[in-house]
């Protein structure tokens, strides 16, 4: 399987990840600073570039992935790295973190997402399944089911306590580059190079709607936590709102 737009832009330099001219980054040509804003903290400790950051709820905790094949979690407050996360095979791209603080998910280009103690940094378990890689990952609240976006055209729906398989999602036709999931986890909103945004019923698996409107790859979504609006960003330049109200609040 090629390579996505996506693996394009974030691969950047094979052996330190950092964003090349040929990565599609505008960052490679020598880059852009704003002197007038004041920055915080630097937090420093990577091996390679970075293609993913989660906040926890709290807001103490940074947690990060990067094309070094590990996971951090960082102190917000101090910027002091806490822990590294070791075990992915490849670059990590996606990252997030339970409501509750104690649940690191992470996905990657070895086709694995990974469940992690974010106390003890110890592996929890592995989810395999995805046939190429992982480029999209949320937790529920409650942190009983995990989401998964991939390169394999496909989105799944994992159970967190067991890494089984609850059930894939497909009708993409292209890597699946972002997912979210309502707050009442009834359902799932996935963005695709295809420049389609996606609305999944998670009880059943069957696709509810599809919103069409962008001109080119959809790289992020979100969902309001009343489940009536989502936000899509997209390589077309623009991020556009949509009222799913009709289809979501049956």
């Amino acid at each position: 399987m090629g390579k996505s737009k996506a693996e394009d832009y974030l691969s950047g330099d094979k052996e330190t990840g950092k964003p090349t001219a040929g990565a599609g980054n505008p960052l490679a040509a020598g880059g852009y600073e704003d002197k007038e804003r004041q920055l915080i903290r630097i937090l420093e400790g990577h091996a390679g570039g970075v293609n993913a950051v989660a906040l926890a709820a709290d807001a103490k905790t940074v947690v990060s992935g990067s094309s070094d094949k590990t996971v951090k979690l960082w102190d917000a407050g101090t910027g002091k790295l806490i822990r590294t996360l070791e075990g992915h095979g490849r670059t990590v791209y996606a990252v997030t973190l339970a409501a509750d603080g104690k649940t690191v998910v992470s996905g990657s280009k070895d086709k694995t997402i990974k469940l992690w103690d974010a106390g003890t940094g110890k592996l929890i378990r592995t989810l395999e399944g995805h046939r190429s890689t992982v480029y999209a990952v949320v937790l529920a609240t409650d942190a009983k089911t995990v989401v998964s976006g991939s390169s394999d055209k496909t989105v799944k729906l994992w159970d967190a306590g067991t890494g089984k398989l609850i059930r894939p999602l497909e009708g993409h036709g292209n890597a699946v580059t972002a997912v979210a999931l309502s707050e009442d986890g009834k359902t799932i909103v996935s963005g695709n190079e295809d420049k389609t945004v996606k609305l999944w019923e998670v009880g059943t698996g069957n696709l509810i709607r599809t919103l069409e409107g962008h001109e080119d790859a959809v790289r992020a979504v979100a969902l309001l936590p009343d489940g009536k609006t989502v936000f899509s960003g997209s390589w077309d330049y623009t991020v556009k709102l949509w009222d799913v109200s009709e289809w979501t609040q049956r």
